[in-house]
């Protein structure tokens, strides 16, 4: 009916959820890269033991 409208409200949802879906990426890389940081320590601290069991 209204081609510009629509094309422009969808244009505005997309742009949206682009954003919402990077936010929740980065959040998700933080706690990724976190997680291997812990692990490093972990892994410095005990040689073998759980890093070894848990990656076998």
């Amino acid at each position: 009916m209204y081609p510009n409208l629509r094309g422009w409200v969808t244009r505005k949802i997309t742009l949206r959820g682009f954003i919402i879906q990077n936010s929740l990426f980065y959040d998700a890389l933080s706690l990724i890269s976190g997680a291997v940081q812990e692990l490093r320590k972990i892994s410095k601290l005990d040689k073998g033991g759980i890093c070894r069991f848990s990656f076998r």
